[in-house]
């Protein structure tokens, strides 16, 4: 049994590269063909949602279906008569993509053939064809467009029941496996997710308004996603975080992050260092654990560490993010910061000063818009964007979910914000799909906070009894190989996970780990003392040399193209002035009437691309500014190797 909706996605990306228009054009093919196997001529909204649904596996709202009958009238597909809409059969008749449908199926089939033989081998599970599409499109749900505001609230792939509950974990296990043999299949699987991001935009608030450039608005980041993007959670978070910062900027945005957020990295970095050096054993969980994780994995030291923290804010400003402090408390802008706090302890966050720190945020964004209430996002005065998928869901409840208005919640997710951003510049961010693909497979073979937390408490019991030794113990707490046993016996099933589990994940890990890394984990003194002899120079050295070339290309960057836009500003000012009569006759001077003339067409085309597109010349200089400042990066790493 093929699963319609993964096919499905990988149609509309199809057409998307042969059609390269509207985002509702990509539906086109799908709805016309649908259209041709109704009982009636004559169109019934319901119906054809329904036929769309059964033969394609997508949930397309009506309204959206109401919209791509309005553009299959331009394709002649359908015709209006006495308002109604009614099928063309003539046309619909021509209309043929067998060719793609079995290039499509080839493709889908293979995947998930080596989907099927991966598990058995790797995990010794059998699944059907239709378990492992099943797991498929569960994973896939997982990164589906969240809240924007009501009217977006939905998603076009289907819920379904996952094959087990730990499929996720299979799934992302065999996408990292693709990747590592460098699969043609992981082009495939790309296809899918683009598919997927493209079939989101029927649920923006103006699918028509994709391209629309930010206009003034304030982009604030939380810990989780500030801590991805400074690379402090491994390269494969880190990608398409940075991405989509450049994206932000090109098209307009201002970035920044509240000094809480700043202070709540420092103190997760400022308690890590501190208990380094006392020589405590380091149990970490909930937000601060991927940033505790890789400090780890890396062998950073408490020294390390206090640099970092102080060179924080230069490090986001690298990033093009600046740091600021919340807006100030005006009575008419005031939230019931209590009751929101109240509405977000449901979603079990395990520390009431991370909370704490959620609600301040989102409280400072209502204060920014002033309360008022904004219908498209890039309108919208600021907006908090944060890797929790739970705080949005809550936080939309509490601001959006009773109103009638469509209005943009002052929380999104960061995945949210990547889908409209490559809607906007599909072409000029290729990969970011697949980096986010990488990403969340990543994720996906991790332990959770709940494993992690379980493991880790256990293996401190074990050491505490002394029914491991000091060896061991590091071993299992500090080596990769010991999360991957870790995920490989249990499955990313914490409740598999049993005292007994640690003795078989410690062989496993011993039996990879070599011999010279066994030696160099045996205390943490000697591996700060190591660290600070072969690790400190050469890998903060390099970091701050290349944050230094960063900042200084970003700074070239800018102040040439704050020249250019000064020169650029005063040439269409003189255009503009010249259309005006002022009575003064220029004769003999031919060069100066050709340039004068050239100047007013640039001030019409100017305005023609502002009322079409919505080009300014903030955001063609901001474009210009990146490429001058990673053109300069280069340059600048060349010359100092």
């Amino acid at each position: 049994m093929v699963n319609a909706t993964i096919v499905s996605l990988a149609f509309i990306k199809t057409n998307w590269d042969l059609r390269r228009k509207g985002y509702l054009d990509n539906f086109v093919p799908i709805v016309a063909e649908c259209l041709r196997f109704l009982k009636e001529d004559v169109v019934a909204l319901e119906e054809l949602q329904d036929s769309v649904k059964q033969q394609f596996g997508l949930s397309i709202p009506q309204s959206a279906i109401a919209a791509i009958l309005r553009r299959m009238r331009k394709y002649k597909y359908v015709k209006v008569e006495q308002g109604i809409y009614k099928r063309n059969n003539d046309e619909l008749a021509e209309l043929d993509f067998r060719d793609i449908r079995q290039t499509v199926m080839e493709r889908h089939e293979k995947l998930i053939g080596e989907l099927r033989e991966y598990c058995q081998k790797a995990f010794g599970i059998r699944w059907s064809e239709e378990d492992a599409e099943n797991a498929l499109q569960y994973y896939l749900q997982d990164n589906e467009l969240s809240v924007i505001t009501a009217s977006t609230y939905g998603s076009t792939i289907p819920m379904t029941v996952p094959p087990a509950k730990n499929a996720k974990y299979f799934v992302g296990s065999f996408i990292q496996n693709l990747q590592e043999k460098n699969s043609s299949l992981l082009e495939y699987l790309d296809t899918v997710v683009k598919g997927n991001m493209l079939a989101n935009a029927i649920f923006l608030p103006d699918a028509n308004l994709a391209d629309k450039k930010f206009e003034n608005t304030e982009v604030y980041f939380d810990t989780t996603f500030l801590i991805y993007a400074l690379g402090y959670a491994g390269e494969a978070c880190k990608c398409p975080c940075v991405e989509l910062l450049e994206l932000l900027y090109e098209t307009g945005a201002s970035l920044k992050c509240f000094r809480h957020t700043v202070d709540e990295i420092r103190n997760i970095m400022g308690t890590l260092a501190n208990r380094m050096s006392k020589g405590e054993k380091i149990i970490a969980y909930g937000q601060s654990m991927p940033t505790v994780e890789y400090f780890l994995s890396e062998s950073f030291t408490a020294s390390d560490l206090e640099l970092l923290s102080v060179q924080l804010e230069d490090k986001l400003k690298v990033l093009r993010i600046r740091t600021v402090e919340k807006p100030a408390y005006v009575k008419e802008y005031v939230i019931d910061e209590e009751g929101l706090d109240s509405a977000l302890k449901k979603i079990g966050q395990r520390w009431d000063s991370t909370r704490r720190r959620d609600v301040d945020s989102i409280a400072a964004i209502v204060r920014l818009r002033k309360r008022r209430n904004y219908s498209l996002l890039e309108d919208c005065r600021a907006v908090f964007i944060t890797s929790n998928r739970a705080l949005v869901k809550e936080c939309f409840k509490y601001f959006c979910a009773t109103d009638k208005e469509s209005i943009i919640s002052p929380c999104l997710t960061d995945y949210t914000l990547t889908n409209i951003l490559w809607l906007k510049r599909p072409t000029a961010s290729p990969d970011l799909p697949r980096k986010r693909i990488i990403a969340d497979c990543y994720a996906a073979i991790q332990p959770d906070e709940n494993m992690w937390k379980k493991y880790l408490n256990e293996i401190d019991k074990l050491s505490k009894e002394g029914n491991i030794s000091e060896d061991d113990y590091y071993i299992l707490r500090y080596s990769l190989e010991a999360k991957q046993a870790l995920m490989e016996l249990t499955q990313g099933d914490v409740e598999v996970f049993s005292r007994g589990n640690v003795k078989e994940i410690l062989n496993l890990a011993r039996s990879r780990v070599r011999e010279d890394l066994i030696e160099e984990v045996k205390t943490e003194k000697e591996r700060a003392e190591k660290a600070e002899a072969k690790v400190e120079i050469s890998r903060l050295g390099e970091m701050e040399r290349e944050d230094k070339i960063k900042l200084f290309a970003n700074k070239i960057g800018k102040t040439i193209t704050n020249i250019v836009t000064i020169v650029v500003g005063v040439l269409l000012l003189i255009g503009s002035l010249s259309t005006i009569n002022w009575g003064i006759e220029v004769e003999g001077i031919s060069w100066f009437r050709y340039l004068l003339s050239g100047l007013q067409g640039a001030v019409l085309l100017f305005g023609v691309g502002n009322i079409i597109w919505g080009t300014t010349l903030k955001t063609i200089m901001r474009k210009v500014e990146v490429k001058i400042a990673a053109w300069f990066e280069r340059k600048l790493q060349r010359i100092m190797q």
